[in-house]
């Protein structure tokens, strides 16, 4: 006997063993790839990580060709890096897969003793099943890790690209900025070198170490404040970090221009050649220093081969003067003065007239006046002439690009007083004016003073030390406040600090290269920890723009927090809701069939038995609408054809509907009827026809259902309502106005809710208050919630009834347990 169930037994314990041995295997191998594969997996891609992400330099040929310097660490290594990552995870993921299965089909598969054809085909078999199996595991391992990497991947790219979009931001606005100040600031200037005079937006800086020249040193794509210089210096490339205090030259002509944060001031010399203009000049910067150092100031600074000048210690701050003085054929003809960048960039403009070749001045001069003069230079077109020409080509620029004063100077006033024309010339500005006037330039004097400019006239000679003003005069041409103020420490001018050209790379772009190493760590550690966090709740619903809400609404939608309840239910007390019937037998009633009530309401003996086409029917008075999904009925007695739902309408009368039957036997001769009514009614009539049989029917259980979300739990009081949600996850709400009795009223006690926390309880902001004529009735109570498209509305009905101590509720159908 012992044998004989050993026998039978043999075969389950076999089964057992293997699936235990099976089990033990699956076990082992989930904890080799666990604390194996995906460890070594890892170390291998955050080593990729850390050595592909390493600052390398380009050498000096990748630069030679544009702008000479390094570019920044995000336009040079974050696309590299990211395309590196991405084939070097593609290849090892490939190469890991590929060894796994080598391997193990060498493990399985034994090829060392000769064997026979039936072990053959057994070691193979059994090589591929192992191969697939542990195929399977690397092949799950790979993919989980892949999808990591991915995730991480995702964030680098992501934060590179926000990087990336927050730098060139603020290198716009730095530009933007960095322009506005250039114009406002005057460091937009013209050259100052008489050759050239063109217009200098920006102008080509050298950089203090190897003397590189740069044609756009703004901020752009190579740098906001700074930027790197291919010999490794760190150059300045904002007003706001100091470009301006690196040398500059003109980009037309390669020459030296001003430097420094000074506001650049221009005057335009302007006169026919052989005028003077150059004595002037000469002369003007000379006088302009005295009168300077007498206001208690310097000046200083200025630019080789070029009348530029720095002007220190007065009111308003230091600034640069040019006096720009173009060659003569630039006034010669009309086509020439237009294209005079100079004149449209002026602050001031000096008129330069000759006095000995005026017109009137060569026509009144007799034979000795003019051998007194013959030693004197005379300019070769009339003063008055080209002067005019200049003003007509003022006044047709835009009133912003004019200047702002305008200087009229005689010059050669010694020689000219030696003539007749000239006996009578005094100094003064009304003076020159008036002998100009005399003199045959009234023309000039009038269209001079029709510019809506301020202008004044001064008498200068060749050679005079300090018997004019012309040094005054510059400054008022130039808008240079002509007052001293207190004297301060000028700092000297210095250059930018100089930055080793072989620095390590981390050393330079540390902040950015570890900025986008932490986010690759986030994104591979963000989708464990944000799984574990939605699956805990440890979130609220509205942290990360809604994503815990949007993963609760997923894992439990909204229909599914949808119940139904019975409103027929008897609650002691309450006379809610109202039964009626046509007929009812001895002993039964209309609220016989409520669940809570012993009873039942039958039809037999009723008149309309036996006749055709009459009916009997049990009436559900609610009060007031109520949405009603299905109806329960137990029948018993004669089973009746087909029961007929009813409903009331607007003109008082009933409206049949069309509903669906489910009936089922649950007992000898009695059925259980379930009705879809599906339909918002204040009352229902259940329509039973007429039996042509001595029977009646019998309804032992009549259930009226209607659902509610159970999001909400209501909680009805004498001092409002309360709604707490039930689910772990904030609910947007809308609060409904109740449905009271006549005489109630609901006051209101502030804004009513918009969103219900998790798990919290808010009130509604409604307090009842009952009339003088209040009676005891029902209340309905509706909170609607909407999310993802779905509405569900959270019901409840209690009972009023007016007390001395204030309204008393009595819930009926409520979720307030």
């Amino acid at each position: 006997m012992e044998f004989a169930l050993g026998v039978l037994l043999m075969p389950f314990v076999a089964f057992a063993g293997v699936i235990a041995l099976l089990s033990v295997s699956a076990v082992g191998f989930a904890l080799y790839y666990a604390c194996a594969v995906l460890p070594r997996l890892i170390w291998r891609h955050f080593r990729a990580v850390w050595r592909l992400s390493e600052d390398r330099p380009p050498d000096d040929a990748a630069v030679t060709g544009r702008e000479p310097v390094r570019g920044p660490y995000l336009h040079r290594a974050g696309p590299r890096v990211f395309r590196a990552l991405w084939q070097d995870a593609r290849e090892a993921y490939a190469r890991e897969a590929t060894s796994a299965l080598t391997r193990d089909y060498e493990l399985f598969v034994v090829k060392d003793r000769p064997r026979r054809r039936i072990e053959v085909i057994g070691d193979q078999c059994f090589g591929l099943l192992g191969c697939a199996y542990r195929g399977c595991w690397t092949l799950a391992v790979i993919s989980a890790t892949a999808v990591l990497f991915g995730a991480a991947l995702l964030l680098h790219l992501l934060v590179w690209a926000a990087l990336m979009a927050g730098f060139r931001l603020f290198c716009a606005a730095l530009r933007v900025a960095d322009r506005a100040g250039h114009r406002l600031t005057g460091t937009a200037t013209v050259c100052p070198h008489s050759g050239c005079g063109r217009f200098v937006a920006l102008p080509v800086r050298l950089c203090p170490g190897c003397g590189a020249q740069h044609r756009r040193l703004e901020p752009d794509r190579n740098g906001a404040l700074h930027r790197i210089c291919r010999c490794g210096t760190r150059l300045p490339a904002a007003i706001a970090s100091g470009a301006r205090r690196l040398d500059a030259r003109c980009p037309h002509c390669s020459r030296p221009m001003l430097r420094g944060e000074r506001r650049t001031r221009l005057v335009l010399i302007a006169g026919p050649s052989g005028s003077g203009r150059s004595v002037l000049v000469r002369s003007g910067l000379a006088q302009l220093a005295r009168r300077v150092r007498s206001l208690g100031g310097s000046a200083g600074g200025g630019v080789p081969g070029a009348a530029a000048t720095g002007l220190f210690g007065l009111r308003g701050g230091s600034r640069s003067l040019v006096l720009l003085d173009p060659p003569g054929p630039a006034f010669a003809a009309q086509s020439e003065l237009d294209t005079l960048d100079a004149l449209r960039h002026a602050h001031g403009l000096v008129l330069v007239l000759d006095g000995p070749a005026l017109t009137a001045v060569r026509r009144a001069s007799t034979t000795e006046d003019r051998e007194r003069i013959s030693s004197v230079p005379r300019a070769a077109q009339d003063p008055v002439d080209t002067a005019e020409r200049v003003l007509r080509n003022v006044a047709s620029l835009p009133a912003g690009r004019r200047p702002r004063r305008i200087a009229v100077v005689l010059t050669k006033t010694a020689a000219l007083r030696r003539t007749s024309a000239g006996a009578g010339l005094a100094d003064g500005d009304d003076a020159i004016r008036q002998w100009l006037v005399t003199a045959g330039a009234g023309n000039l004097v009038r269209v001079v003073e029709d510019s809506a400019v301020p202008v004044r006239f001064l008498a200068d000679e060749a050679g005079a030390d300090g018997e004019t003003d012309l040094g005054g005069l510059l400054l008022w041409t130039a808008g240079v406040p002509a007052a001293p103020r207190r004297r301060r420490v000028i700092p000297p001018l210095r250059v930018p600090r100089p930055v080793r050209g072989h620095r390590p790379a981390a050393a330079r772009t540390g902040r950015a290269r570890y900025t986008l190493l932490l986010s690759h760590f986030a994104g591979f550690v963000a989708l464990p920890l944000m799984l574990v966090l939605l699956q805990t709740a440890a979130l609220p619903s509205t942290a990360l723009f809604g994503l815990p809400g949007a993963y609760d609404r997923w894992a439990d939608p909204l229909p599914g927090f949808t119940h139904d309840r019975d409103l027929t239910e008897y609650h002691r007390g309450v006379p809610w809701p109202r039964f009626k019937a046509s007929y009812s037998a001895y002993g039964t009633t209309p609220a016989g069939p409520r669940t809570g009530i012993f009873g039942f309401w039958s039809t037999v003996g009723s008149p309309s038995s036996g006749e055709r086409d009459a009916s009997d029917w049990l009436e559900v008075d609610f009060g007031f609408p109520v949405y009603i999904s299905r109806v329960e009925l137990a029948l018993a007695g004669a089973a009746p054809q087909e029961l007929e739902i009813r409903t009331p309408n607007a003109a008082g009368g009933w409206t049949a509907r069309t509903v669906e039957h489910d009936v089922t036997s649950i007992g000898a001769e009695v059925n259980q009827d379930e009705i879809a009514v599906g339909v918002t009614t204040s009352a229902i009539r259940i329509v039973v026809p007429g039996i042509n049989e001595p029977g009646g029917v019998d309804v032992g259980t009549l259930r009226v259902w209607s659902p509610s979300s159970r999001l909400l739990r209501l909680r009805p009081s004498g001092s409002g309502l309360l709604l707490t949600s039930t689910v772990n996850r904030a609910v947007s709400v809308e609060v409904r106005p109740p449905v009271l009795p006549p005489g109630w009223r609901a006051a209101s006690t502030g804004a009513p809710p918009r969103r219900v926390p998790a798990g919290a309880t808010v009130s509604a902001g409604l307090r009842l208050t009952a009339g003088a004529d209040a009676q005891s009735g029902p209340a309905r109570y509706a909170v609607r919630i909407t999310e993802d498209g779905h509405t569900a509305t959270a019901v409840c009905v209690a009972w009023l009834t007016k007390a001395a101590s204030g309204p008393r509720v009595q819930p009926v159908v409520c979720d307030s347990g």
